[in-house]
């Protein structure tokens, strides 16, 4: 089975007494986070950092203690596995910028708003994750 690593991040920005997230809308048609795949001599950070500003325009900052994986069958490629390593991000000035050949459409959505709009329920439990650790 072929193996790709990916990293990215749950990008919130604060907005008044309201957090808002960054949920992308890939060329498939899916819900989800910026991210995107290591490139040779980078390490998770840098990729999530660099795959975020190619992506959706923003430069942020990764929050240190928050850490969430998730790992899937391609479905186009049934005999690869993907693993993405999320971190958390905050974005202090969140003027999004999407990359058209990859997105759709990006949008700083409530928490609520995300929840209805994720397309699957793993990036459901990861923000989710990341809405917790927030809160402490």
């Amino acid at each position: 089975m072929g193996y790709e690593h990916s990293c990215g991040a749950v990008v919130y920005a604060k907005c008044g007494r309201t957090t808002r997230y960054v949920i992308i809308r890939q060329r498939d048609g899916g819900y989800g986070f910026p991210k995107g795949h290591m490139e040779e001599g980078e390490t998770e950070e840098e990729t999530a950092l660099r795959e975020i500003k190619e992506e959706v325009g923003l430069s942020v900052s990764i929050q240190r203690g928050f850490i969430a994986c998730d790992e899937y069958v391609l479905p186009k490629r049934q005999n690869t596995k993907k693993h993405v390593t999320y971190f958390l991000a905050e974005c202090a000035h969140p003027h999004i910028r999407i990359q058209k050949k990859e997105l759709i459409s990006a949008s700083l959505l409530t928490y609520e708003e995300a929840m209805k709009t994720l397309t699957f329920e793993s990036s459901k439990r990861i923000l989710t994750k990341a809405r917790e650790f927030l809160k402490q």
